[in-house]
């Protein structure tokens, strides 16, 4: 392990700069570096570049952020406070408590569908009495454990300092043939406190959850076996005449559970196929794909709101045409399908958020539609108020209504939840411009040079 390590390295920069050979290699040859300006590890980089652009932000840095919004959400009221806000809602409330700052990270879009704390993600979802039952359990057998390998250590002590018979204790946890312990259980212990560490840093996937429960099982029987005893071998008889039946229905059962199984997952799969094809600009192979999947499993709201898009952008392409009867039909089922969407779901921003998207569709064929767009974004901006986007787009909307003034205050709101929005300043430059304020225009170039990034060549030339 230490060779490994000193060759190889942990890949944890302050600790490999003392126990890898590269680290000390470095230390002996390397030359001060010249002071560069101070950046905060939390800003999102000036250029507004995505995370694959320009990296991550360190992880202490997000789960500060998300953690808060997860303590945010239990004590938001009384009943997320006692049972929480639903197993498996994460998501959703994330985007309603999410922290402002978490704006200038650079994975300050990203959607969070787990708490990235197992004993935070339960007290967001299932509030006191969840994670008072999950703590119990762990306690439980932490307090299990130890006991029993004090006593194990105890009955040690006790043959190791010349004490002639074996207690009780000693003789349910056998020694080996050598000597030694049995550390079969403290093995076990330790592995399975591992779990209780990790699920500190992040979540519980579905291996480590069987072992969670499997570890302090094997445990327990261990401890309590007797190698004199055979196990005990459960057996129903049922009378004769029966067995076929319950054969045949066991059979149909497994068979109609299995059948159903395999169409979520085909499903699924036609979702996917269709999602790829709708985000290629190929809405018309990607209609036929939904259509099956929601076919098969017409009570995923997904399927639905990706259809309601793919239906909206097909009407505005007919009614581009002029096929309008076409496109009429086609906008009236898309509506249908994000009526069903936010219906089945009315607390995930993502359906508003396309809601939204399928009305300014529309407003490109008849401005009204701009005005529901607008009422739309105002729901999702309820479920997720501290979003810059939301906040941005509404600005956008109300420009398109000739609010210019009501579009500037909602760009400032903007930057205020998101400072370095280089997309906001953008705009309330051109809107200053528009209003014949060049005055104004200018400041929020300056404002951008000097608080964000004082590289900006488009926004130096225009200063």
């Amino acid at each position: 392990m230490a060779l490994i390590v000193f060759f190889n390295g942990t890949y944890i920069g302050p600790l490999d700069r003392y126990v890898t050979l590269n680290g000390w290699r470095g230390i002996f040859s390397e030359q001060k570096p010249a002071a560069t300006p101070d950046q905060s590890p939390a800003a999102e980089p000036a250029s507004g570049g995505t995370l694959l652009e320009t990296g991550g932000t360190e992880s202490g840095t997000i789960r500060k952020y998300v953690w808060q919004a997860a303590l945010d959400a239990w004590k938001d009221t009384p009943k997320n406070t006692l049972i929480g806000s639903g197993t498996e809602t994460f998501a959703w409330t994330f985007f309603r408590y999410r922290p402002a700052g978490h704006n200038l990270v650079s994975e300050w879009d990203f959607l969070y569908n787990k708490a990235h704390n197992e004993y935070l993600n339960y007290l967001a979802t299932t509030g006191i009495l969840g994670i008072g039952t999950y703590a119990a359990l762990l306690v439980t057998f932490i307090i299990w454990s130890l006991k029993i390998l004090i006593r194990k250590s105890r009955a040690i002590n006790r043959d190791q300092t010349g004490i002639a018979e074996k207690t009780a204790e000693r003789q349910l946890m056998p020694d080996s043939d050598n000597g030694f312990p049995d550390l079969t259980i403290a093995g076990l212990f330790a592995g399975w406190i591992s779990i209780l560490v990790t699920n500190f840093f992040g979540f519980s996937v579905v291996i480590m959850q069987v072992f969670l429960f499997l570890y302090p099982a094997i445990a327990y029987a261990l401890q309590n076996g007797k190698p004199d005893r055979p196990a005990r071998e459960l057996s129903f008889n049922l009378p004769r005449p029966l067995n076929p039946f319950i054969i045949i229905g066991s059979i149909l059962v497994s068979g109609y559970l299995g059948i159903s199984l395999f169409f979520l997952w085909y499903a699924d799969t036609l979702y996917a196929s269709g999602y790829r094809m709708s985000r290629s600009g190929i809405a018309d192979q990607a209609q036929p794909a939904i259509e099956r999947a929601i076919s098969m499993n017409g009570s995923e709201p997904l399927y639905h709101d990706e259809y309601s898009n793919i239906l909206a952008t097909l009407a505005v392409s007919q009614a581009g045409a002029k096929n309008y009867d076409e496109a009429t039909r086609l906008a009236q089922a898309s509506l249908n399908e994000s009526n069903i969407a936010v219906t089945t779901s009315p607390n995930n921003v993502n359906f508003w958020k396309t809601r939204t998207k399928v009305f300014y569709l529309f407003s490109t064929i008849d401005p009204q539609y701009n005005k529901s767009a607008i009422d739309a974004l105002k729901t999702a901006e309820q479920l997720s108020p501290n979003d810059p986007k939301i906040t941005y787009n509404l600005a956008i909307l109300a420009a398109g209504e000739n609010d210019t003034d009501t579009a500037i205050q909602l760009l400032k709101k903007t930057k205020i939840l998101k400072p370095n929005y280089r997309d906001a300043y953008n705009a309330i430059y051109l809107f200053y411009n528009q209003l014949n304020q060049p005055g104004l225009a200018k400041q929020e170039m300056a404002e951008y040079l000097s608080k964000v990034d004082p590289n900006d060549g488009e926004f130096k030339s225009r200063l």
